[in-house]
Order: C-alpha cells, then structure tokens, then sequence
C-alpha cells in the first residue's frame, strides 16, 4: 500500500487542497471513525436502513471502479490489488488475506482494525454492511458479473481476530453461507439487505 501511495504522490495524483482531497482527480472526503461507526450501529439496528447502505455503497463504488480503471486500464488481478491498496489507503483497517478461486468469481478478504471496531462490546452483530456493499460493487465489476454480492462470515465484534468478507455469484452464497446471504443480502424472496 505504501509504494501505491508514494507513486500517487509522486506522480501528482493524491492532491490536497483547501477545501478539497482529490484521487485520480476525482474528490474524496475523509470523516472520523466514530462517525462511520454511527452508520454501521444503525445498519445493525434498522433493516431497512440496511438494505439501503449496501444497495448504495455496491452501486456507488461499483462506478467508483469503473472510473478507476478507465484511468488505470488494469487487469483483473491489477484491480484486486488496488482496491486491498485503497482500503489500508482510506483507513478501513490493515488488508490481511485477499485470496479465492478468480476465475470462479470466487473471492475472500481479510481486514483487521475495521473502524467499526470502536464498538466492540457495545453492540453483537455483523456490522460491516458499508465494506459488503463495497464488496459487491467492486465483485460486480472486477468480474463482470451482475450476480455478485458481497456477505461478512467473520468479525472482530464477533469475537474473530479479523473481518472476512466472500464475494461470489448470488446462488453459491445462498448454498455455501445461507445464513449470512439470508440476514445480510437483499433478495426479493424476502430476506433483508438489498432489492435486485
């Protein structure tokens, strides 16, 4: 992550001005971790403000992608290293695993220090919602796969010593972790989480 951060310094594309952050050109804003913690409280307390986290963070970074590779024109495993590089960038927590069958669709992540960590103890759930839209977006493009989504199987609320997030196609979640796909994905059948 350090060497992607010195090159994009280097190179003029991390850029800080008055009023303005900017990546690639494109503005980005940077809040507290209490404040992102406040969403994912809410997302354990309020389903359908659930559903409507991750419906908007999958569509939202999925264009996010998008945009990065049409600047980057990367390839597929170029682009899975990038968005490890930007989530220790953006300080969502130390990438510790990323992994899985590509070719399947198939991919795990591993994060640890999430800044929903803050509420350890305070609340019991999966509360990562936020980082499984994400997920999702990113899966979507990276794959070029509409059935992707995005669940969390581990997390340090939990008791787990990291956060694990599996990206797949829609139908191996519901057989392989149908627990997680029906309390954290949206499905018409009516599950929370997001609306396809």
């Amino acid at each position: 992550m350090f060497e992607l951060v010195k090159k994009l310094l280097y190179f003029g594309m991390i850029k800080i001005d008055r009023g303005s952050y900017r990546i690639f050109g494109e503005r980005a804003v940077l809040f507290w971790a209490d404040e992102f913690a406040a969403v994912s409280r809410r997302t354990i307390e309020d389903e359908t403000f659930r559903k409507e986290i991750y419906k908007t963070m999958r569509d939202g970074f999925r264009a996010s992608v998008e945009k990065l590779d049409s600047k980057m024109k990367l390839d597929r495993d170029g682009l899975i290293k990038l968005m490890g590089d930007f989530a220790e960038m953006n300080g969502y927590g130390e990438m510790v695993g990323i992994g899985g069958e590509f070719d399947n669709h198939h991919m795990y992540y591993r994060i640890k220090g999430l800044p929903t960590t803050v509420l350890k103890g305070k609340v019991k759930g999966y509360a990562d919602v936020y980082i499984t839209g994400m997920g999702a977006g990113a899966g979507e493009y990276i794959f070029n796969d509409p059935t992707i989504e995005c669940v969390e199987v581990k997390c340090e609320l939990m008791g787990d010593p990291y956060c694990e997030f599996i990206m797949a196609p829609k139908e191996r979640l519901k057989k392989e972790y149908p627990e997680f796909y029906k309390s954290q994905v949206w499905d018409p059948e009516g599950n929370p989480g997001r609306g396809n």
